[in-house]
């Protein structure tokens, strides 16, 4: 199963809030920590926030936050609602402009990819924010700065 960007850039987003409870922290700090364009970055937590999952803040002390403790926020469900359309796979959907695949009266394929993606997604619903944050007082990934002095 592949997740886009915008998929990877929440999660990313969901792990640094996880990682600073209670904590304000600027989109721009966030991009550049990862490397990411701060106008994606505002797209994936507008959707975020849009969701109820983020909290975000504008203005001077502005920044985002989480909505809700770690442990509310499920995986599978974060991962839904960011995928605008989750399917088996693009060799399942009709090529050239047709309306339907010439193979769907006979195809095997679709009903078994259907499950294995029903059963990614299943998986997912069994994680939550919580579960996937480092342990508390492990030290930070190599690169990664703490947050600036003065930072909200």
């Amino acid at each position: 199963m592949r997740l886009t960007l915008h998929t990877d850039y929440a999660l990313r987003v969901l792990l640094h809030l996880g990682q600073n409870p209670g904590r304000r922290i600027p989109i721009q700090y966030i991009a550049g920590l990862h490397g990411i364009s701060h106008n994606h970055l505002v797209k994936v937590v507008s959707h975020l926030a849009h969701d109820g999952v983020v909290l975000a803040h504008r203005g001077r002390s502005g920044g985002v936050e989480l909505a809700c403790p770690p442990e509310d926020v499920v995986i599978g469900t974060v991962v839904r609602r960011m995928e605008a359309s989750l399917q088996p796979v693009a060799a399942c959907t009709p090529a050239n402009g047709q309306q339907d695949c010439l193979l769907a009266d006979i195809c095997t394929l679709r009903p078994i990819l259907s499950r294995a993606l029903d059963a990614f997604l299943a998986e997912l619903d069994t994680v939550t924010l919580r579960d996937i944050l480092p342990p508390p007082g492990r030290p930070p990934p190599a690169g990664r700065a703490d947050l600036p002095d003065g930072m909200p």
